[in-house]
């Protein structure tokens, strides 16, 4: 299986924890055919700083631990380096 970019939307916007930056979309990674809309626990990737991060209950992000990043399935920590990477090529 080959990881893809899927859908993008726009959010009502958070800051990241991190560089501060505003967060106002959310693209959804692996699978083309689902939403990006994210739910409380997806992790994602900072598209400026490139940290890893969770969605909170109130749809705010944290950092992620090196501990939950360690328990993340070998799928989506893959597949989460393979976007930082990815994003490193667009700065």
């Amino acid at each position: 299986m080959t990881d893809k970019i899927g859908q993008s939307i726009r959010m009502p916007g958070t800051t990241c924890p991190v560089c501060a930056r505003r967060l106002s979309g959310a693209t959804g990674y692996d699978n083309a055919d689902d939403d990006a809309v994210p739910v409380p626990g997806d992790v994602t990737v900072c598209a400026y700083c490139r940290s890893f991060l969770m969605f909170t209950a109130t749809l705010d992000v944290r950092l992620l631990t090196l501990e939950e990043i360690a328990e993340l399935d070998a799928h989506t920590r893959h597949a989460m380096i393979e976007l930082r990477e990815q994003l490193r090529t667009i700065e």
